[in-house]
């Protein structure tokens, strides 16, 4: 039930601003050793896109591992990451993870979890 959509209708956002970005896959080191470390392993989807990486827990990435999974992202256009633990972890630690990539873009004409305005719930 915490993950139900809900809307306000009388909430205004200010304007979308400029800011300034650096992508965290440019902080990465290029080896991947936090992401890609002996309890993860890769299956390569195709040649040109995709990686599904096995042994990896988002919410357990420390901040290297979070820039390397950038980089990868970056050189294989897809990865997948299944059996994540996300409903366990909270919403705070689930934005927090997706501020590391940089910032929410609030989606005013769509649902979210009350009390937390940038997390946004499809239908």
């Amino acid at each position: 039930p915490f993950y139900y959509p809900t809307f306000n209708n009388d909430e205004k956002w200010p304007p979308l601003e400029i800011f300034q970005h650096t992508d965290p896959a440019s902080r990465a080191d290029l080896a991947k050793p936090h992401l890609l470390t002996s309890q993860t392993s890769q299956q390569i989807l195709s040649p040109y896109i995709g990686t599904e990486l096995k042994g990896v827990q988002l919410s357990q990435l420390s901040s290297e591992a979070l820039d390397e999974l950038a980089l990868l992202v970056a050189e294989r256009k897809l990865v997948v990451l299944r059996d994540q633990d996300f409903k366990d972890t909270g919403a705070d630690k689930q934005i927090a993870i997706a501020k590391h990539f940089g910032p929410i873009q609030r989606h005013p004409t769509s649902g979210n979890v009350p009390g937390y305005p940038e997390f946004h719930v499809g239908r």
